[in-house]
């Protein structure tokens, strides 16, 4: 999925252009689970004249590269109307989605056929931003997408969201996960794709995916090592075991470990993806794999499924490497292929 692009800013336009299309493929492959819920925005503090208007969009720089995190501030006829943070150069993304906080533009005054400009502070500088499209005019009740251009002074530069993805191969894939809010990065703005992920991190990217919520963590108690699951991952582990997803491993004396803080490997990320594509979703029944006898008997079945659906590739060389490490970078391409199909068959 997604392959090398020319540049930096061709990769923002392609990922730009495509992220309605595939947010919406996520929300049909979770069946809407979410659909009507309403926003999680607080109430405004003053009472507004009529309905505010709503914006949501990227925050980039000119070379088309996404700004960390700051807020994004409108402003009409000089009146601070409206304000909410962004981070990894979006706000009020993904649009589509249930829970995520828009941008509330409104007034103790009637703001119809006024204009509206934006500003962008970051680390404590705020800078007047370019929106896209040129002109935005109030209107209430409005939903609109308005994305927005920050060109600091040519002394000054802006922090950059995962800036460690410009020359990924499969940024596009990894784009893709990060604006559905599927993946999110480290504070340090990067989003490291070769680490290794861990079982309590992928779980915690399939809860999300699948729209699958928290569960009591009590279930944990199921595994002998449900104490060491972290807190924040708690609620998305007992979800997904649930669901069914993730069983554990069995012990000598009859209990069961579900070893959180272990990196994924491929066999396992085979075993989670073939539990949520039936058998007739094969689309190549031929391929072979030369490393066949490698393949714990518990995942075979699941390999050759999750390969021959087309959710994973095996190596150039022919082998899957079964016990490899899956980085953050495949679990996003993985769980992508995996959501695109969902939808596909949903539809």
């Amino acid at each position: 999925m997604g392959s090398l692009l020319g540049s930096a800013k061709e990769m923002r336009q392609n990922r730009t252009g495509t992220r309605v299309r595939w947010t919406a493929l996520v929300i049909t492959a979770v069946f809407l689970a979410c659909t009507g819920a309403a926003w999680a925005q607080a109430p405004p503090a003053e009472i507004p004249a009529g309905f505010p208007a709503i914006y949501y969009g990227t925050v980039e720089t000119p070379a088309g590269m996404p700004v960390a995190s700051g807020q994004v501030k409108a402003y009409v006829y000089g009146e601070l109307c409206g304000e909410l943070p962004f981070t990894n150069g979006g706000y009020g993304l993904p649009a589509e989605m249930p829970y995520v906080k828009r941008l509330l533009v409104f007034s103790r005054e009637d703001l119809t056929g006024r204009e509206v400009t934006f500003r962008v502070a970051v680390e404590g500088r705020e800078y007047q931003a370019r929106a896209v499209p040129e002109r935005v005019i109030w209107q209430s009740k409005e939903k609109r997408r308005v994305d927005l251009v920050v060109q600091p002074p040519p002394d000054e530069s802006l922090p950059l969201a995962f800036s460690d993805l410009q020359d990924l191969r499969d940024a596009e894939a990894v784009w893709r996960l990060i604006d559905a809010g599927l993946m999110t990065g480290y504070p340090d703005h990067t989003f490291r794709s070769a680490a290794a992920i861990t079982r309590a991190e992928f779980a915690a990217v399939m809860a999300r995916a699948l729209a699958l919520g928290h569960r009591n963590p009590e279930a944990l108690r199921a595994f002998s090592d449900g104490a060491a699951v972290p807190a924040w991952a708690q609620g998305s582990v007992a979800a997904v075991v649930r669901r069914g997803l993730f069983a554990g491993y069995p012990g000598p004396a009859g209990e069961r470990t579900f070893r959180p803080v272990r990196p994924l490997t491929r066999a396992e990320l085979a075993a989670v993806l073939s539990r949520l594509v039936p058998p007739e979703a094969v689309t190549d029944p031929t391929v072979r794999l030369a490393d066949e006898a490698e393949i714990p008997p518990w995942a075979q079945s699941a390999v050759r499924l999750a390969v021959e659906a087309g959710l994973l590739k095996p190596y150039a060389d022919g082998t899957f490497r079964p016990n490899e490490a899956v980085s953050r970078a495949g679990a996003a391409i993985a769980v992508g292929a995996l959501l695109e199909r969902l939808a596909k068959e949903g539809a």
